[in-house]
C-alpha cells in the first residue's frame, strides 16, 4: 500500500539530499516547487476542469498527517500553505477565477513562462495555463539571488490573499500587465519579462567541482541543451575536464561555455555573434546561415538556463514577483510601503525592526520613569 499517494517520496528524497550535497539551491525550495506541480497534475483533470474529489481527498490527508519528510519550520510551513490553497480550491467564487484562465495567452512572453513552469514543449492548452496557475498558488514564494524588496508584500499576498494574487496572474497572462487602483487612481505596471537569474548568478568561486557534480539542476540544464545522456557521472566529467575562462564567474556562465564547447563555437566567434545581435550599426547576424546556427545555440542556451531554474523556481510565480516589483517605478507610495512591510517597521509585527525598536525604546523609558522617582 502506497501511503503517501501524491508524489514519489523516494525520488523526492534522492533530489533534496543532492540539491542540499551541492548547496547550489536551497533543498527545501526544491521540495516547494516539486511537490506544488505533483498536486497540480492531479488536481487539474485532462479537460481543465478541478477534480474537486482529489481536492477534498488531498485536504483530509494533509489535515491528517502533520509532516512529510520532517517535523520542522519548513514542513510546517509547507503544510499549512497547501491546506490553504486546497480550501480556497472548494470555494465557488475561487474556482469561477480559475476557470477564467483559458487560450490563447496575451503573447509570447506568456507563452514562455507556461512552459518554463511545465517544462512542456506540445502545444499549449488550456489544462496546461491551468495547470501552472494552481502550481503557482501552491509553491510557497521564497526570497532567491537576485529578488527585491518587493518579496515579503508579495508573500503575504500569496499567503493571505489568493484571490488578488490569481487576479494578478490572469491579468499578467491575459491582458499582459498587472494593474492597481489607488486613490481612485488606475496604476498599470507590463508583465516582468524575466522570472530573475536565480542561482545561475552565483560565484562558480564559492564551490568545489565535487560539490556542483551533485547538482541536480545543472545536471537538468544540460541534459535539455543535449550536452548530456547519462547522469552524473557525465556531469562530473565534464567539470572536471572544463578550464575555468578568465570570464568564466558564474554558474549560468558555466553552462554556457559547455554548451557553447559542445558546439566547437569558439569564444571569440560567440562574442562577435553577441556583439552583432545587439548592435543598432552593425549588419544582423541572422543574414548568413552560421549566423543563423548561432541564433539558435542561443535559444538552446537560454532553455538550459531556464530548466536550471525552474528546478528549484517557479517561472510563473517568480515573474509575478517581479512585476509588482515594478509597481515602485510607477508611484513612490508602493515602494515606501514595501519598504514598511519588508522590513517589518510596525511595532506590532513579530521579529521585525519595528518591534526591535519599540522593545528597545520602551525598556529605556521604563529605567527612566524608575530613574526619575527615585
Amino acid at each position: 500500500m502506497n501511503v503517501f499517494p501524491y508524489w514519489d517520496l523516494l525520488e523526492e528524497s534522492e533530489l533534496f539530499f543532492l540539491c542540499q550535497a551541492s548547496q547550489v539551491q536551497y533543498p527545501y525550495r526544491f521540495c516547494y516547487r516539486y511537490r506544488a506541480h505533483a498536486l497540480a497534475e492531479q488536481i487539474v483533470e485532462p479537460s481543465g476542469e478541478i477534480n474537486r474529489e482529489k481536492v477534498h481527498e488531498m485536504e483530509g490527508f494533509f489535515q491528517k498527517n502533520g509532516f512529510v519528510l520532517s517535523p520542522n519550520e519548513d514542513e510546517t510551513a509547507i503544510r499549512a500553505h497547501f491546506l490553504y490553497v486546497l480550501k480556497k480550491l472548494k470555494e465557488e467564487s475561487f474556482l469561477r477565477k480559475i476557470k477564467r484562465f483559458t487560450k490563447p495567452l496575451f503573447h509570447a512572453g506568456a507563452d514562455r513562462l507556461i512552459r518554463e513552469s511545465l517544462d512542456l514543449s506540445s502545444p499549449i492548452e488550456t489544462v496546461h495555463i491551468r495547470k501552472a496557475v494552481i502550481s503557482a498558488c501552491l509553491t510557497p514564494l521564497r526570497q532567491t539571488v537576485g529578488s527585491c524588496f518587493a518579496t515579503a508584500p508579495a508573500i503575504a499576498i500569496q499567503r493571505e490573499n489568493l484571490d488578488l494574487f490569481v487576479e494578478d496572474l490572469y491579468q499578467m497572462l491575459m491582458l499582459g500587465k498587472i494593474v492597481r487602483v489607488m486613490e481612485e487612481v488606475e496604476y498599470a505596471a507590463p508583465m516582468s519579462p524575466s522570472s530573475g537569474g536565480a542561482e545561475l548568478k552565483v560565484k562558480i568561486g564559492l564551490f568545489r567541482k565535487e560539490m556542483l557534480a551533485h547538482s541536480p539542476a545543472l545536471l537538468r540544464a544540460l541534459v535539455a541543451a543535449g550536452v548530456i545522456s547519462d547522469g552524473f557521472k557525465s556531469l562530473k566529467k565534464i567539470l572536471f575536464s572544463y578550464r575555468e575562462a578568465s570570464g568564466m564567474e558564474s554558474i549560468g556562465d558555466l553552462i554556457e561555455e559547455v554548451i557553447l564547447d559542445s558546439e566547437k563555437v569558439t569564444g571569440k566567434e560567440w562574442g562577435e555573434f553577441i556583439k552583432r545581435e545587439e548592435s543598432v550599426s552593425l549588419p544582423s547576424p541572422f543574414t548568413t546561415p552560421k549566423g543563423r546556427a548561432l541564433f539558435q545555440l542561443k535559444e538552446k542556451i537560454e532553455a538550459a538556463k531556464a530548466a536550471f531554474k525552474s528546478f528549484a523556481d517557479h517561472p510563473l510565480l517568480k515573474a509575478w514577483e517581479f512585476t509588482l516589483a515594478s509597481f515602485s517605478e510607477v508611484k513612490m507610495d508602493f515602494s515606501n510601503w514595501n519598504l514598511y512591510s519588508s522590513l517589518g517597521l510596525h511595532h506590532e509585527e513579530k521579529g521585525g525592526i519595528g518591534a526591535l525598536l519599540y522593545r528597545e525604546i520602551n525598556q529605556k523609558f521604563v529605567e527612566s520613569n524608575a530613574h526619575f522617582q527615585n
